[in-house]
This record gives structure tokens, C-alpha cells and sequence, in this order.
């Protein structure tokens, strides 16, 4: 954590100094994200209603993102650049925890008076430096490939269930509950990240890229909330709170994006 602390500070002191310079490009992004291997696979023998329970599975789906680089030329070497970046990318869960979890509900709710459920999602906050070097081609038009580091910041929402009234109990974790409430809040967590990509800039302002990204190993951890009732009569919720550990999420993507130079 320390190191990532080195690394944080010294991009932002990158990103002012660059931000001052009166040769800097600024570019607007925008495009999606499509996750891959692992973070994209999802166990669901061992998936808790949204997440898994244990292994490296990240269960998530198609995203977008949003996100501004700054870009200054390099007056010793012709066309190479000083690149700095930020951005916003979000997945929520696929398509297959989706319809799992729809079915389930569809199962409690002939048990429970109330059946809600809520997934969580990734948001995935990469603030990276590196390079850009570009071809030129004709009428400012040229081909680029861009290499960074950096550091990711993962934010899992929130995610929760609200089971309520049930006419026959259910076993979870060997406790039989006739009311079950909880919320997961995760815990934030950084890791070292890279990013690989290449790109065409068709017009003095718009720019078309593809990107691989590597945002590092992230270890799911966090305080669960929750409220049961254990008796199959009317009776009061006992509250409590207790800490979990998941296993490393490895969020892996490919992105295209659209970009305008301001």
C-alpha cells in the first residue's frame, strides 16, 4: 500500500503539471468495456446471489466508460507524447448471474411474502501515465499505439437481499431463518495497473481506440449487515454485523473508445 501510495501521488503531480503546460492536448473518452477471462466467468455452484462465495470469479458483464487524457508532445523526440489518464468504468453482473438469480426469486417468492434482491457491480477508477507514439498520415490524420501504468481503484457496490415472512424456514450457513435481511458494503481496495492500446485519430479532433487493460489483483473483503429472525411466528429482527473475505477479483478488459480533443 505504501508504494501505491508513491505511485498515486507522483501521477497527480503529473496530471497538475501537465494540466499548466500550454501544449497539452486534453481528450474527452467514451466507449465500452467487455471483461475477460475470469472477471468475466462466473461459478454459480459457488454464487451467493450475485457474487461468488470463494475463487477468482468475477461474474461480470458488459460496461462503459468515460474518461479524459491529457497528452503533451515531447520536444527531443518527434511524434512521442507524455500520456496521462483517468477514467470511469463500470460493469455490472452478466447476463447468467441475471437469470440465476431471477430464477431463484421466482422460487422464495412461493416461501416469502417479500423477495428483493440487490447485484452489485464494479466500478473500476484507472489513473494511469505512459506514452502515445504516433504515424502521421495526411490532413492531421495518423495511427497511435499508447503504453501506461498506473494504479486502479475498485469500488464493488453495495449488495443486499430482504427475505421476509417466510411460511417455511430457510437454511442458510446452518441457521434456520423465517427472516433474512443483510447488505454487503465492500471494502475499496488499489492495485498496480497496465493498459495497451492503438488507435486511428481520423480527424483533427476525433480519435477511435482499442484498449487492453490489466487493472491488478484485488482481494474482496468487507462488513455484512444483517437482521434474521429464527422463529416461525411474528417476532422481533436480531441485528448483527459480522466481517467476510472473498478471494482476488482480477478485473481484465478490452475497451473502445471515442475520443474529442477539446
Amino acid at each position: 500500500m505504501k508504494h501505491l501510495s508513491s505511485i498515486l501521488l507522483t501521477l497527480v503531480m503529473l496530471s497538475a503539471n501537465m494540466a499548466m503546460a500550454q501544449n497539452t492536448r486534453f481528450t474527452l473518452t467514451g466507449g465500452w468495456s467487455f471483461p475477460m477471462g475470469e472477471f468475466a466467468q462466473s461459478d454459480l455452484a459457488s454464487n451467493q446471489w450475485g457474487l461468488a462465495t470463494k475463487g477468482p470469479w468475477g461474474g461480470a458483464g458488459q460496461g462503459g466508460m468515460l474518461g479524459v487524457q491529457w497528452c503533451r508532445p515531447m520536444s527531443d523526440y518527434d511524434h512521442l507524447s507524455l500520456l496521462l489518464s483517468f477514467d470511469f468504468i463500470y460493469n455490472d453482473m452478466g447476463s447468467d448471474i441475471k437469470t440465476s438469480l431471477f430464477e431463484t426469486r421466482k422460487a422464495l417468492e412461493s416461501n416469502f411474502s417479500e423477495v428483493k434482491f440487490t447485484l452489485p457491480g464494479y466500478i473500476n477508477l484507472p489513473l494511469m501515465a505512459g506514452l502515445r507514439y504516433e504515424w502521421p498520415t495526411t490532413n492531421g490524420r495518423c495511427f497511435f499505439v499508447e503504453v501506461q501504468a498506473g494504479a486502479d481503484c475498485l469500488i464493488v457496490t453495495d449488495r443486499g437481499a430482504t427475505l421476509r415472512d417466510g411460511q417455511q424456514p430457510l437454511v442458510i450457513q446452518g441457521q434456520t431463518l423465517y427472516d433474512y435481511i443483510y447488505t454487503d458494503h465492500y471494502t475499496t481496495t488499489v492495485a498496480v495497473a497496465f493498459h495497451l492500446g492503438v488507435g486511428y485519430r481520423f480527424a483533427w479532433r476525433w480519435q477511435f481506440d482499442a484498449g487492453l487493460w490489466y487493472l491488478g489483483s484485488h482481494q474482496i473483503s468487507g462488513v455484512e449487515d444483517y437482521s434474521v429472525n429464527t422463529h416461525p411466528y411474528p417476532a422481533d429482527l436480531t441485528d448483527g454485523k459480522q466481517n467476510f473475505l472473498l478471494g482476488e477479483i482480477t478485473p481484465i478488459m478490452i475497451t473502445t473508445r471515442i475520443g474529442f480533443k477539446l
